[in-house]
């Protein structure tokens, strides 16, 4: 028997929301790119079954694929007794609704590997949260994202210890 695959969907806080089962590579499923020194990508493929709802069919697939949450690719072989493996991680970037010849839905999503967090000029957060854009002096603004991210406000993640100066909202 070949080795299982399985898409693992996980929200922006990282708890597991889907389980997706693949029997193989490619096709009506997935594929992914792993690369060194550059971001990866992933491509799922998922066809609406005939039998169900437009409803049962965002809840069961669409409803988990907010923008960047992660798809962790994983597989087993248990004939050769080999347990879980994770083989790709990757967050969701984008995704396609179409109809294929048949007139079947398909729902098509992508994404790039942890790497694209490099690439990109800025890291937001959704508007009104508490890691929303700042504004303000340039000092006022790097000390609230200190204080949010590692610093008192940063709640469990906080760094014993780290103290932070008092802003004088010079912007130096």
């Amino acid at each position: 028997m070949p080795k299982i695959w399985q898409a693992w969907i996980r929200n922006q806080e990282g708890a597991r929301t889907a389980n997706f089962t693949f029997e193989k590579q490619g096709g009506m499923g997935f594929d992914y790119t792993r690369r060194v020194n550059s971001p990866g990508a992933y491509g799922l493929r998922f066809l609406k079954k005939a039998t169900e709802s437009l409803a049962d069919f965002q809840k069961r697939v669409t409803d988990h694929f907010v923008l960047d949450a992660q798809v962790e690719f994983s597989w087993r072989w248990p004939e050769m007794d080999i347990p879980w493996h994770t083989d790709g991680v990757f967050f969701h970037r984008s995704w396609v609704k179409r109809y294929n010849a048949q007139g079947a839905l398909v729902y098509e999503t992508g994404g790039r590997g942890y790497l694209d967090l490099i690439n990109r000029p800025i890291i937001d957060e959704f508007a009104g949260s508490d890691g929303a854009i700042k504004e303000g002096p340039a000092e006022t603004v790097i000390k609230e994202f200190v204080d949010e991210q590692a610093g008192p406000g940063a709640g469990a993640r906080a760094m014993p210890g780290l103290t932070i100066q008092a802003d004088a909202g010079r912007g130096n």
